[in-house]
């Protein structure tokens, strides 16, 4: 499994691997998955196309990454400002958000499913550096 973490990021990084582990469980042993860090099989900004194109069986990573390819997939995980995780999960479970986001993933010969939420993300995402309060006139 290519993930976008590097080991360091042990939230993000430790997620896949206790995912990993859960799988292996839940199959008596029959599904072995090896978690690899961001950088030993792909970019770790590539991890969709590494499992499109059957450089990696499956992918751990998040869906705000690949707004390149439709902006929609900025729904798939966490916002800035946008839902907190519970939210995030009655969207995904009970507001049809998965549904939605693996008719979006169908696009690319993928299947999504949810495997870790961290929560809003903080902040923006400006095209320019915010330095000072000033850098926010005009937004």
């Amino acid at each position: 499994m290519a993930t976008s973490w590097p080991t360091s990021l042990d939230t993000m990084y430790g997620g896949a691997v206790a995912m990993a582990e859960r799988v292996e469980e839940m199959s008596d042993g029959y599904f072995q998955i090896t978690p690899y860090a961001a950088g030993e099989l792909v970019s770790g900004l590539k991890i969709l196309d590494a499992v499109q194109e059957g450089l990696a069986e499956c992918g751990h990573t998040a869906s705000y990454y690949y707004i390149d390819k439709n902006p929609a997939f900025a729904f798939g995980s966490s916002v800035p400002f946008g839902l907190n995780a519970q939210q995030q999960n009655a969207w995904l479970y009970e507001g049809g958000g998965n549904e939605a986001m693996n008719r979006l993933f169908g696009q690319f010969d993928v299947l999504g499913f949810p495997a870790g939420n961290t929560g809003p993300q903080m902040g923006g995402w400006f095209k320019q550096q915010v330095n000072t309060v000033a850098d926010l006139q005009g937004f």
